[in-house]
């Protein structure tokens, strides 16, 4: 089982990894995923089989502070599910970023391939809610 998860810190909020096989009784140390600012709670993550491995995909919400707004972004990353695996720097996959927090986040992988959709009302209308997806470029090449 694969697990991601906001985590609280001293210096702030960010996203951590764990793992376990069954009978889930003992638990991997937690990894340090990404900085995840206070309103990026939406992430999503999915595993899928590439050759004989296991890839790891995870998106989420990212705030972007520009002069005196906040914006935010869809941003991914990868990790091979194998112990020692390490999760890629974040690569932000939306085209342009939202003007609201985004509060779902959805994520499909299978292979190399994954795509990610999410809410956006990056016009800035409260009262309508628009749908975005985008290729998840995972630079993965499956044999």
């Amino acid at each position: 089982m694969h697990i991601v998860y906001a985590a609280v810190p001293l210096a702030g909020k960010e996203l951590r990894y764990t793992w376990s096989k069954a009978p889930y009784k003992a638990w991997a140390s937690p990894e340090f995923v990404a900085s995840a600012e206070p309103n990026a709670r939406s992430f999503s993550l999915q595993a899928s089989n590439c050759g004989t491995a296991t890839t790891l995909h995870l998106a989420w919400a990212a705030q972007r502070p520009i002069s005196t707004r906040i914006l935010y972004d869809i941003v991914s990353s990868q990790r091979a599910a194998s112990v020692g695996g390490h999760w890629s720097a974040p690569s932000r996959i939306s085209n342009a970023p939202s003007k609201t927090s985004t509060s779902i986040v959805a994520l499909a992988a299978e292979k190399s391939l994954a795509f990610a959709a999410w809410e956006d009302r990056r016009d800035g209308n409260v009262s309508d809610l628009d749908i975005f997806g985008s290729i998840v470029p995972t630079g993965l090449h499956c044999r």
